[in-house]
């Protein structure tokens, strides 16, 4: 059965090919009257448009990518919530990829998306490998990171102040008294850990506080907590406090305390990173640095559409303190 077409209802309502095109796209020339007439009548039609076709008139498919590396984990799952919100409201839809942290099929979804000719691709990088930017830097299509950089390229990304929310979780365990602080890292190569475990190495060691003995940062993409901090006790090694590079591993490690009737936070005290909304419902919840996760969105979405410079956007972390700390 063939669809509705443009000379279908240009036929029903006695109008010109022409004019009923440019009524359905809008054109000022076409009197608001008739430009009703004419949606009203596609619709009770049931006309779809062909997107591919307007794309190739119009150079724009209102479409995006989203790269994410685990659509699960509750920060990338409430980011690509806000991001489809704000999408949405512009007439834009999202192409949502899940990479799984596999650098391959991060490559694979850039390509393909491009072979869609989105407008532009917003991702969390799984990696420092910038292979696929050549790809699209070669069709001019825009890209933006968020929550994290690259080192060996400028693109334009939007993250939250590493350093300043280090910082802030540092001096709130010295608040509490707390000397020996561990660092649970989330992957080596992710430049936002590599960012977060420079601000904690920095400032301790301006505090003569940084000990190596108290990093546990896997050689895996994602680790639990509660392994990491296995490790460490392992080794015999003594510590009071934890900042970890986010919640999940944050909640690993409190289960592993608490398995091993350590009090949390009387005995070591615990600050995750993202405030994902499980952290909410962790006993009285988990201390954490929050991202701004709908400003977020709202920038990463506006910077893609219309800016074409690399700035780096920096935005302020947000301690929530809960009783894990």
């Amino acid at each position: 059965m063939m669809g509705v077409t443009l000379k279908n209802i240009a036929s029903q309502l006695g109008l010109s090919y022409t004019t009923v095109s440019r009524a359905l796209n809008d054109h000022k020339e076409i009197k608001t009257s008739t430009r009703k007439l004419v949606k009203e009548t596609a619709d009770s039609m049931g006309y779809v448009p062909n997107s591919i076709a307007q794309g190739l008139v119009m150079k724009k498919t209102k479409t995006l990518g989203l790269i994410l590396p685990d659509i699960t984990d509750g920060f990338m799952a409430e980011l690509a919530r806000e991001i489809e919100i704000v999408s949405n409201r512009a007439g834009y839809t999202i192409f949502l990829c899940n990479t799984n942290w596999s650098k391959e099929r991060t490559r694979d979804y850039v390509k393909k998306l491009i072979e869609r000719r989105v407008d532009g691709i917003i991702m969390i990088p799984t990696s420092n490998d910038i292979s696929f930017l050549e790809t699209a830097l070669k069709y001019d299509t825009r890209i933006i990171f968020i929550g994290s950089s690259l080192k060996k390229i400028e693109v334009k990304s939007i993250q939250v102040d590493n350093y300043k929310a280090i910082k802030i979780a540092i001096f709130h365990l010295l608040g509490k008294n707390k000397r020996k602080i561990a660092y649970l890292g989330g992957g080596k190569e992710l430049f936002a850990n590599e960012e977060r475990f420079m601000a904690f190495k920095n400032i301790l060691t301006d505090n003569n506080l940084f000990d190596p003995k108290l990093v546990a940062n896997s050689h895996e993409i994602r680790k639990d907590g509660y392994l990491l901090v296995e490790e460490l006790l392992k080794k015999n090694i003594k510590f009071d406090s934890i900042i970890a590079f986010n919640d999940i591993i944050a909640m690993g490690a409190i289960k592993k305390l608490k398995e091993l009737n350590i009090k949390v936070p009387e005995d070591v005290a615990v600050i995750g990173f993202d405030d994902s909304p499980i952290s909410k419902f962790l006993g009285d919840g988990l201390s954490t640095i929050k991202q701004p996760i709908e400003e977020m969105a709202r920038l990463a979405f506006n910077e893609v559409i219309k800016s074409k410079d690399n700035k780096r956007i920096l935005l302020d972390p947000i301690f929530i303190h809960r009783s894990s700390s």
